[in-house]
């Protein structure tokens, strides 16, 4: 959402207008601008011919990403057994 009002510079009314201002200083900064930058650049990144990374799993949480590997290894491991 933060990203968002970045880009656009319009205001939502969930942000405060002293606290609008700060931000809006802020991303001018040359700082921000490099870090914002930096980060575009690393998420973009080519990861050896393979593009940028994208996450197809949707939402889910860590124990849900955990069971899912656990009985995942579990088969594999079975199933070299045999």
């Amino acid at each position: 959402m933060v990203s968002t009002v970045r880009t656009s510079r319009k205001k939502p009314k969930w942000i405060g207008k002293t606290l609008w201002k700060e931000m809006t200083a802020y991303w001018d900064t040359e700082e921000a601008q490099e870090r914002s930058q930096i980060y575009s650049n690393a998420r973009m990144s080519d990861r050896n011919g393979l593009g940028p990374h994208i996450h197809f799993s949707g939402s889910k949480s860590y124990h849900q990403i955990r069971d899912e590997l656990v009985s995942l290894l579990s088969v594999y491991s079975f199933a070299t057994l045999i």
